[in-house]
């Protein structure tokens, strides 16, 4: 294989298992909303992942380790904005 071959063939896998991985994330979903929801409003039905951990360096969380939910949003404002541009 060239290397053009194998950077490609290393893309399609590694686009694969992203897609699986989505995949599995949503069936987990399916199983608590279907198992745990009592009420459309306990319903998880918008997600995305984050490229990254979050850390008290990355401003994501406090001393105490909890969520900074104001600081992330903002953060993350192009990711959650999307989630709500798309059609269900």
């Amino acid at each position: 294989l060239s290397h053009v071959n194998l950077a490609s063939h290393l893309h399609d896998v590694l686009a694969l298992l992203a897609k699986k991985k989505t995949y599995l994330y949503q069936e987990g979903i399916d199983k608590h909303n279907k198992e745990n929801a009592l009420s459309q409003a306990q319903k998880l039905e918008k997600w995305a992942l984050i490229p990254t951990t979050f850390t008290v360096a990355g401003g994501e969380l406090g001393p105490t380790l909890k969520l900074k939910g104001g600081p992330t949003a903002d953060k993350y404002r192009t990711i959650i904005n999307s989630m709500y541009a798309e059609s269900p």
